[in-house]
């Protein structure tokens, strides 16, 4: 503002930092009193001139909300000051704020029941208000925060990803729909009930069931039920 003040009119610009006064004579009395207008100097009115420009510059320069605050100020090194004690205590909101975002963004991790779509979607509420403040995170940091803060039954696939591709070169959220898929996937694929625990989980990109383990089970059933009927009918024949 000041300097494009200072290429209008050099007076002006000096107005921010020198102040400016009414003009004041000694009366009769020896007392101090303001001048009337009229009695003016050329200097005078040059100076009174270069504060009012400046002010008015000021004024063209800021919102409704800080012209109310200012208004009242006869001088534009007053305005100027005043709008810096303004500007300074909006900084330190701003810093808290982001420190505060800083700190929520490190700890932040995905829980036990939450969704893919779910925990990208709190990092990118993050990043959104970061944005909002004038800080953006990176979408690097982005993906090395997601990449490190998933639930662990998400590595195998992201050990596969980061041994197909460099991760600092991905976007975010071509990672989030890699993931999302596998999610679907992997959900889609985990079998109900006891035959759960002797499901192979190899580490693949794409997990399979294992069926030799399955159909093992299925035939050791079997032979169990085979040898309790075979029992109960020596039983029942003695």
């Amino acid at each position: 503002m000041r300097d494009s003040i200072k290429m209008m009119d050099e007076r002006s610009w000096r107005a921010f930092f020198t102040g400016w006064e009414a003009p004041r004579r000694d009366d009769p009395d020896g007392e101090i009193i303001l001048k009337n207008e009229v009695d003016w100097t050329i200097e005078e009115l040059a100076t009174s001139n270069a504060n009012t420009k400046a002010l008015n510059a000021i004024y063209n320069f800021v919102d409704v909300s800080l012209f109310r605050i200012i208004s009242n100020l006869q001088t534009a090194k007053e305005a100027w000051e005043t709008l810096q004690l303004l500007c300074e205590g909006s900084r330190g909101v701003h810093r808290t704020k982001l420190r505060m975002l800083a700190t929520q963004f490190e700890v932040l991790r995905m829980e036990e029941n939450e969704t893919i779509d779910n925990y990208s979607a709190k990092l990118l509420d993050i990043s959104n208000e970061c944005q909002s403040l004038g800080s953006p995170i990176s979408n690097e940091r982005l993906v090395s925060k997601f990449l490190r803060s998933v639930m662990e039954k998400f590595h195998t696939k992201i050990t596969a990803i980061e041994e197909a591709k460099d991760t600092s070169l991905m976007r975010f959220g071509e990672l989030v729909g890699s993931l999302k898929t596998y999610e679907t996937e992997k959900n889609i694929k985990q079998p109900k009930g006891r035959s759960m625990a002797l499901i192979s989980t190899p580490d693949s990109e794409d997990e399979d069931f294992d069926f030799d383990a399955i159909a093992h089970e299925a035939k050791y059933e079997n032979l169990n039920a085979d040898g309790i009927t075979l029992i109960t009918r020596n039983i029942s024949d003695f």
